[in-house]
């Protein structure tokens, strides 16, 4: 299994990934049967290259080979851990946690390259945000991904999700359960933007893999706007 270090929406370390998942993983067993993810590893290679083939990208897109990458092994570890842990709950949780894990590590680097906002200018968010939401989010995480712009004016950034690759792929691949892990990682990005170092707040009223017609990602300033804003 290997990985394209260009990956800019979940530049995931797959090494990292499953070290962080296997404390997790061993307790979840039946009573006597500690899983380890070393055990697993043959099985979930067979399992994630079986996947990946059959939901091979169109050609030319790199950003839906890297998307198809990320969630061929997460549903392969998924169908494979199943065998031995009988708590599904239990184990979509553990996979969303050691995900999140890696995820936090390189959080400042995400939101540099999804949003072009940098640590040490925070006070420019709202403008790159509303800037680069529609744009990068094309580029990042490419053609598997429909955006609308709602509202978008000197204090707020509203846009909208109507078409996920992450959604379409786990609903086809008989496993939705899995697409709230990532889903999640919206979360940490979020709460770093809402801790006050940034220039605006961010909520995220309506989700479709809760069932809603799309997902809504709203952003709203809450300093003052800079005088050398566009």
């Amino acid at each position: 299994m290997t990985q394209d270090s260009t990956q800019a929406n979940i530049n995931l370390d797959f090494e990292a990934f499953f070290a962080a998942i296997d404390d997790r993983l061993a307790t979840l067993g039946p009573p006597g049967d500690t899983v380890a993810v070393d055990e697993l590893r043959p099985d979930i290679e067979v399992e994630f290259t079986r996947i990946f083939a059959a939901n091979q990208p169109a050609a030319g897109d790199a950003a839906a080979a890297r998307n198809t990458m990320l969630t061929s092994m997460l549903l392969a570890i998924y169908r494979v851990g199943s065998r031995r842990i009988p708590n599904q709950a239990a184990l979509v949780a553990a996979i969303g946690e050691a995900l999140v894990d890696v995820f936090t590590r390189q959080l400042a680097s995400y939101i540099e390259g999804r949003f072009d906002v940098r640590g040490d200018r925070p006070d420019e968010a709202f403008t790159k945000i509303t800037k680069n939401f529609m744009g990068r989010g094309v580029g990042t995480f490419g053609t598997g991904f429909t955006y609308e712009e709602d509202v978008v004016d000197d204090q707020h950034g509203f846009f909208n999700v109507t078409k996920c690759f992450f959604l379409e792929f786990f609903q086809t691949n008989g496993a939705p359960e899995l697409t709230s892990v990532i889903c999640r990682l919206d979360a940490i990005w979020a709460d770093e933007m809402n801790a006050g170092a940034y220039n605006v707040t961010f909520e995220r009223p309506t989700l479709m893999s809760d069932g809603a017609d799309k997902c809504r990602f709203q952003f709203t300033r809450t300093g003052e706007r800079q005088d050398d804003e566009p």
